[in-house]
């Protein structure tokens, strides 16, 4: 009886229970709609600030890239500038040199006029000193002439006397005679002084002007080369401005992993990447995931299963590198540095040459197959679009318009041997140090 009266307490209580718990289904399923909304509220908020914090990034990048190419125009404009400044330096020293035999023979003139102005100064001075002596002789004749005149009055009849009065009237006429031309020297020499006056006072003019001039040019010419200076000091200070743009997009894209430093590839790394671009790496790939499916396939289901896609890929990857490890060897003992020797160095051997030139690993893996880059190039019969693609899949850009011209010329000149050409060139750019080279 007790049993029966606690098994009936022990159900009322599981009905109460169970009741209360009808009660607090809607409850729950409200409350668990509310949470899924506010974590797909949280998810939605997470993406947006996600994609606001990408389009960030995204918008200072942008940024970066258009100050550093308004730099790179105003650099340009800055160099033009200097150039324009340069030419007019060079232009202003033309005009000085040119203007400097002018002053020379200005002061050569002015030199010569101040010769000519002493040397008729000189002829003045001795036309005036013979003319006055000329004069005074003529006076102390006159004199003399006088007094014997007065005193033939008082001795009329002295024969003496008159015939002195007579010899010095003669010996007056012979020495007053030169007067006249004495007095026209003066004159002669007057005119040439003063025709030296007015050549010296234009040859001083001319040489002032000239001076002056050439000092005007000598002034510009000093300008011209300040504003060279200054336009060179605005160059270097843009070109600073300039690398620093560089270096800091740089960072900015080495941040985003956009770009990398330019490093070698290591052996391993060499020998994986031409495997995957040559195709050899897909081709491997699905007769692994095909022989796989075959031997071991996925139970119903699992397709939808992340854990069990992520487990059968893994599994896929080990036998893959189980099958292409054993091509590292020989890329390791030709491309790897030897034992303690520093394995961050790049060099280059004449054994590395050969081996991707001779070596039968990397030509079989260059011949069309499976798709690859080698086998679409000979399909396509566009040869500027193959050449693309052949650039595109090998260094991962497009070609520059000599490349691109360089490859489709040997394509078109060889089209009988197409498939020949076509593993040449995708040799060449698979053994390029471009290729080589993580940049």
């Amino acid at each position: 009886d007790a049993v029966k009266k606690a098994e009936a307490a022990a159900q009322a209580q599981a009905r109460v229970v169970e009741t209360a718990r009808a009660k607090t289904i809607p409850f729950r399923a409200a409350v668990l709609k509310e949470e899924r909304a506010v974590s797909a509220a949280r998810v939605a908020l997470a993406e947006q600030r996600l994609a606001l914090e990408t389009h960030k990034r995204r918008m200072e990048l942008l940024e970066a890239y258009v100050a550093r190419d308004q730099l790179d125009a105003q650099v340009a404009l800055a160099q033009r500038t200097v150039a324009a400044k340069q030419a007019a330096v060079g232009a202003a020293e033309i005009r000085a040199n040119a203007h400097k035999p002018k002053l020379a023979e200005a002061a050569r003139d002015a030199a010569a006029a101040a010769h000519e102005k002493q040397a008729a100064a000189g002829l003045l001075a001795q036309a005036r000193e013979k003319l006055a002596h000329a004069a005074a002789v003529e006076k102390s004749l006159a004199a003399a002439r006088a007094a014997l005149e007065q005193t033939l009055q008082l001795a009329a009849d002295d024969a003496e006397l008159k015939s002195a009065l007579r010899q010095i009237q003669a010996r007056g006429d012979v020495l007053t005679r030169p007067i006249p031309t004495l007095a026209a020297a003066v004159d002669a020499a007057r005119v040439r002084l003063a025709r030296a006056n007015d050549w010296l006072t234009a040859a001083t003019r001319t040489q002032d002007q000239a001076a002056t001039e050439l000092n005007r040019l000598e002034q510009s010419l000093a300008a011209a080369r300040k504003q060279v200076a200054q336009a060179e000091a605005v160059v270097a200070a843009k070109a600073a401005e300039r690398a620093a743009a560089a270096d800091q997009l740089a960072s900015m894209l080495g941040d985003a992993f956009h770009i990398a430093a330019l490093k070698p590839l290591s052996a391993e790394q060499l020998c994986w990447s031409l495997l995957k671009t040559t195709g050899v790496y897909d081709r491997t790939q699905a007769a692994v995931a095909a022989e796989l499916d075959k031997k071991k396939p996925l139970p119903p289901g699992a397709a939808r299963d992340p854990a069990a896609i992520r487990a059968r890929a893994l599994e896929i990857e080990a036998l893959l590198y189980e099958k292409l490890n054993g091509n590292l060897g020989p890329f390791v003992r030709m491309y790897a540095a030897g034992e303690g020797q520093p394995q961050d160095q790049f060099f280059a051997t004449a054994d590395q040459a050969l081996f991707v030139s001779n070596g039968g690993a990397v030509n079989s893996w260059v011949a069309p197959a499976g798709g690859n880059i080698a086998e679409r190039m000979i399909r396509e019969r566009d040869p500027r679009k193959a050449v693309e693609d052949l650039y595109v899949t090998v260094l991962s850009r497009l070609p520059g318009p000599d490349e691109s011209t360089e490859a489709v010329r040997a394509l078109e000149t060889a089209a009988a041997k197409k498939p020949a050409v076509v593993q040449e060139l995708v040799w060449g750019l698979l053994t390029s140090a471009e290729f080589r080279f993580n940049h």
